[in-house]
C-alpha cells in the first residue's frame, strides 16, 4: 500500500509541476486596467441649527433669523464627512446637505 501511495504522489506532483507555467502570471506581471481619471472639485455639506438673532437691515430696520446655516467646503470627502460629524453630533443641528461632490 506504501508503494501505491508513494507513486500517486509522485504522480501528483508531476502534474502539479506541469500545471504550474498555465497557472503563472506572464512575463512583465498581471495586465493593469488603469482607473478612470479623478476630476478636480470640492465637497461641500451645509448644517443649520436654532439660532434667534436679529441684525441691522437697510433703512435702519431689524430683520429677524431664526436658523444659523454653516456650510462645510473640503477637498476630500473624508474631510468633509469628519467635520459634518463633528456638526451633527451636537444637540439641535440638522444635516441640510449631506457630503456631495461639486467637480469645478
Amino acid at each position: 500500500m506504501s508503494n501505491m501511495k508513494r507513486s500517486f504522489g509522485g504522480l501528483l506532483f508531476s502534474m502539479l509541476l506541469l500545471a504550474a507555467p498555465a497557472m503563472a502570471a506572464p512575463v512583465g506581471g498581471l495586465p493593469v486596467t488603469p482607473q478612470p481619471p479623478q476630476p478636480f472639485g470640492v465637497w461641500k455639506a451645509t448644517v443649520r441649527w436654532a439660532d434667534p438673532h436679529s441684525v441691522s437691515g437697510p433703512n435702519g430696520t431689524t430683520l429677524t433669523y431664526t436658523y444659523h446655516y454653516e456650510h462645510i467646503v473640503a477637498l476630500t470627502q473624508s474631510d468633509c464627512d469628519s467635520q459634518l460629524s463633528g456638526f451633527a453630533s451636537q444637540l439641535n443641528v440638522r444635516v441640510t446637505e449631506a457630503c456631495t461632490f461639486y467637480p469645478y
